[in-house]
C-alpha cells in the first residue's frame, strides 16, 4: 500500500534529521558508498523502531502468531517492513522469539 510506504519513508527521513543533523543541511556527494550505506541502514533501523517499537512488536508477533499481514495492519506498515523488523530483531534482540 502506497500510504504505508509513505509512512516508512517519512520515518526514515525523520531519522536522517535526528541522527545526522550535525552535518547540517549539506549533502556531501563525495561521501564513501560504505558511509552512505551505513547512514541509510541506521535511518532504516530508526524508522522501524519508531513505527514498530520492539516491546509492542514482540507482543503483537506472539499475539498474532507471526502473521505478517495482521501485524502490518496493526502497525499500518508494509509487510516488507514487518519482515525486515522481525529479521532485525531475530538477529540483534536479546529477547528470544
Amino acid at each position: 500500500d502506497a500510504n504505508r510506504n509513505k509512512l516508512f519513508y517519512f520515518a526514515h527521513e525523520i531519522a536522517h534529521i535526528v541522527l545526522h543533523r550535525q552535518k547540517g543541511n549539506k549533502v556531501d556527494f563525495r561521501m564513501a558508498p560504505i558511509d552512505k550505506y551505513a547512514e541509510e541502514q541506521e535511518a532504516n533501523l530508526f524508522a522501524l523502531e519508531l513505527l514498530m517499537p520492539e516491546k509492542i512488536f514482540l507482543e503483537k508477533w506472539h499475539e498474532y502468531e507471526g502473521d505478517i499481514k495482521l501485524i502490518s495492519d496493526y502497525f499500518c506498515v508494509s509487510e516488507i517492513a514487518v519482515d525486515y523488523r522481525f529479521e532485525n530483531l531475530k538477529k540483534y534482540s536479546k529477547i528470544f522469539f
